[in-house]
C-alpha cells in the first residue's frame, strides 16, 4: 500500500495533468488487474485537482505602490523572495532584509532585471541576534525613515543549534522573538507613515501547537522541531492579534497569513528524516509553488479593500477562520507579549503604543 501511494504522488507529480494521470491510472489498471490500486490512484488524482484548481484563490491585485517603502524579512528564498518579487513588480522602495546577504543579492539582481525596479535593496538582518535586529532597526531608521509595509516572513523549521547567543530556542526566536522585537522596533515608523500594515506570515500547523507561557522558551521541557515550529507559528498569531488591539484607531492594521502548503528551501533542509522525506514528497505534488503561496501575503500587504481590515487571518486571498480557538484568547495574548518583551529585554523606549 505504501509503494501504491509513493508510486501514486510520482503520477501526480510527474505528469500534472487530468489525462496523462488517467491514462496511467488505467495502465496501472491493466497491468497489475488491481482494482484497490486503480481506485487509489483515482483517488489522489482527483485530491490534487481538488487542491489545485477549486480550493486555491489567487491574488489578482495589479495595484502600483510607487511611493511606498516595504520591508520583507527572509526574502532571500523560497515564498519570501517570490512575495519580493510581486511587491518590487507593483513599484515601490523594497527592503529585502536577509540572513544570507550573497543570496539576497543574487535574487535583487534577479527581481530587478524582471521588474525594472531599481528601488530594491538588500540589508544583513539575523533573527537569531536579538543585537541584529536592533542594528537592522537603527540602520533603517537612520537612511529611510519611513515604512508602509513590514511582512514578517522568516522562518526555519529545524536547525542543528538548539538555542542562540541570547539563550533563546533558535526556532523560537528566527520564528516569534526576532520578529516580535523588530516589529516592537519599528512601530514608530508604521505610526507616522500611516496608514500602514504589518503581516505574519504564519501557518495553518499552528493547530498541531502544545503551547504553554511556563515553557515559551523550552527551558523547561525539550520539545521536538516539528512541536516548536507549530508553536511559534501560533505565537505569530497570538501577537498579531495583540498589535491589532493596541494599535485600533492609529491607522497600523496588523493581519496573519497561511501562504499555503510549499516545497521552499525550509522545508527541503527538514527532510532528512523518513518523515521529512514524505512530507516534501507530499508538498511537491500537492503544495503550491513558491511564487502561489506568495500570493497571499502579497494580497495583504497591498489589497486596497483591506485598508482598515485588522485582526484578520487569511488564506487563499481571502479570510480565513480556520484559526485555533486559543489564539482568540486576549489574556494570552497580554501575557504572550509581557513574557516575550522579557525575554527580548525590550525597554521603555522601544514600546510605541
Amino acid at each position: 500500500l505504501v509503494v501504491c501511494l509513493i508510486c501514486s504522488f510520482i503520477v501526480c507529480f510527474s505528469f500534472r495533468v487530468i489525462g496523462a494521470m488517467g491514462l496511467l491510472s488505467a495502465y496501472l489498471f491493466i497491468a497489475v488487474n488491481s482494482t484497490w490500486l486503480w481506485i487509489l490512484v483515482l483517488v489522489v488524482a482527483l485530491y490534487w485537482v481538488y487542491m489545485r484548481v477549486f480550493i486555491a484563490n489567487y491574488d489578482t491585485n495589479i495595484e502600483r505602490t510607487d511611493g511606498k517603502t516595504f520591508i520583507i524579512t527572509g526574502a532571500e528564498t523560497g515564498i519570501g523572495r517570490m512575495t519580493a518579487d510581486l511587491m518590487a513588480s507593483r513599484g515601490g522602495h523594497l527592503i529585502m532584509a536577509c540572513n544570507d546577504v550573497h543570496l539576497g543579492q543574487i535574487a535583487r539582481d534577479q527581481i530587478v532585471a524582471r521588474t525594472n525596479n531599481k528601488q530594491v535593496e538588500v540589508r544583513h538582518l539575523d533573527l537569531s541576534s536579538l543585537d541584529s535586529v536592533r542594528k537592522f532597526s537603527k540602520d533603517f531608521h537612520d537612511s529611510v525613515g519611513k515604512l508602509d509595509v513590514l511582512i514578517n516572513n522568516a522562518a526555519i523549521a529545524c536547525s542543528p543549534n538548539p538555542t542562540t547567543a541570547d539563550g533563546l530556542n533558535t526556532i523560537m526566536q528566527v520564528n516569534h522573538f526576532g520578529p516580535f522585537l523588530l516589529t516592537n522596533l519599528l512601530l514608530d515608523l508604521l505610526k507616522k507613515s500611516s496608514p500602514s500594515r504589518v503581516v505574519f506570515v504564519s501557518s495553518l500547523f499552528h493547530h498541531f501547537h502544545k503551547f504553554s507561557m511556563d515553557n515559551l522558551n523550552c527551558d523547561k521541557q525539550q520539545l521536538p522541531n516539528c512541536r516548536v515550529y507549530f508553536n511559534s507559528k501560533l505565537a505569530n498569531i497570538l501577537t498579531a492579534k495583540y498589535f491589532a488591539r493596541m494599535l485600533q484607531g492609529t491607522g497600523v492594521t496588523v493581519n496573519t497569513v497561511h501562504p499555503g502548503m510549499a516545497l521552499t528551501d525550509m522545508t527541503k533542509k527538514c527532510s532528512g528524516s523518513f518523515i521529512g522525506i514524505l512530507c516534501n514528497l507530499w508538498l511537491n505534488v500537492f503544495g503550491k509553488t513558491p511564487s502561489e503561496a506568495a500570493m497571499t501575503p502579497a494580497y495583504a500587504a497591498t489589497e486596497i479593500k483591506l485598508a482598515y481590515v485588522t485582526g484578520e487571518h487569511f488564506a487563499d486571498c481571502k479570510v480565513s477562520h480556520c484559526v485555533a480557538n486559543i489564539a482568540h484568547n486576549t489574556n494570552l495574548q497580554d501575557k504572550l507579549f509581557e513574557k516575550s518583551a522579557e525575554l527580548v529585554h525590550l525597554k521603555s523606549a522601544e514600546k510605541h503604543f
